[in-house]
């Protein structure tokens, strides 16, 4: 583990591998992602390893029409940065220096409609310029691995 991104070492039941500086314990295995789940202003929603994900936004701003989802990664997605281009989810996580082996459990709010994979935001780390305008926050406790 002392040379070599995403190298390896099993002991004790337990994997270790080195990210970035860092060497972490990766997350047991846990149940499949869940499917999408339809989410309201300021109700929690439990998410993998049973944390609570809580999403505010400013209703007024966005309208009732509006509605939202949690849920993973799926290929194609894609979040708008704040110059208007679509930028995919894996360079977006390549920039927030999000591990790979977190990646799906990141949870991710889109609209249910879900417009060809726009994804509002990734967890607490970005939003898209829209969800900024609604003050759309998520709030979930950051894993270990997040400084």
């Amino acid at each position: 583990l002392l040379t070599g991104a995403g190298a390896r070492m099993e002991l004790a039941g337990a994997t270790f591998e080195r990210f970035a500086d860092l060497v972490v314990c990766l997350p047991a295995e846990t149940a499949p992602p869940p499917r999408e789940r339809e989410i309201q202003a300021g109700v929690a929603k439990e998410w993998l390893g049973g944390d609570p994900v809580r999403v505010q936004f400013n209703q007024s701003a966005t309208g009732p029409e509006l509605q939202l989802s949690l849920r993973t990664r799926h290929a194609g997605d894609w979040i708008r940065t704040p110059g208007g281009h679509r930028q995919s989810l894996k360079a977006a996580f390549q920039e927030l220096a999000i591990p790979i082996f977190w990646r799906d459990r990141v949870p991710l709010v889109v609209r249910t409609d879900e417009r060809n994979g726009e994804v509002l935001a990734i967890g607490p780390y970005r939003r898209c310029p829209e969800a900024e305008r609604w003050s759309l926050e998520v709030r979930w406790e950051a894993p270990a691995w997040h400084a």
